[in-house]
């Protein structure tokens, strides 16, 4: 995953979309940290907070995005910055709390992985057009709600 997010974000420069480089940089944020979540058992280091100041630009970056673009392509720029915002959120609090245990961490690692997916397959279905990958998108999609569905409902109920 972290071979295919970093070679999207490279192959993302000779796109001649605004946001594309800024796209591929937000997976392979989130892959990296999806897989520091798992790999660290306890504590954190400078890698996750280098993370939250990776999360942030990237939240400034989509939101300048935004407010040079017009119709659609701002408010594609104004969401994807609120998802890294989010991420960012999630950062800023790890680094508060000193670490993630238990489902949590299952949590955390899931949404993240599973973002990063879900964008290189939006990226994908985008650039090929054709149906069966708008379906491939959103079986993603679907997949990545239910198991985090899956998980807070196995975690209110322990």
């Amino acid at each position: 995953m972290l071979l295919m997010s970093v070679g999207g974000a490279v192959l993302t420069v000779f796109l001649p979309r605004t946001g594309s480089a800024l796209t591929g940089t937000f997976a392979v944020y989130l892959t990296l940290t999806s897989w520091m979540t798992v790999r660290r058992r306890r504590g954190v280091g400078y890698s996750e907070f280098f993370a939250l100041l990776v999360a942030l630009c990237i939240v400034a970056s989509g939101v300048g995005i935004g407010l040079t673009a017009t119709g659609t392509n701002a408010l594609s720029a104004f969401a994807f910055a609120g998802i890294a915002a989010v991420a960012a959120a999630g950062d800023l609090k790890l680094l508060i709390q000193g670490g993630i245990r238990g489902r949590a961490r299952l949590a955390r690692h899931l949404w993240r992985l599973g973002t990063a997916l879900l964008i290189a397959t939006a990226t994908f279905a985008t650039v090929g057009g054709s149906f069966l990958l708008f379906m491939l998108e959103l079986a993603v999609l679907m997949s990545l709600i239910l198991w985090i569905i899956h998980l807070q409902v196995s975690i209110s109920t322990r």
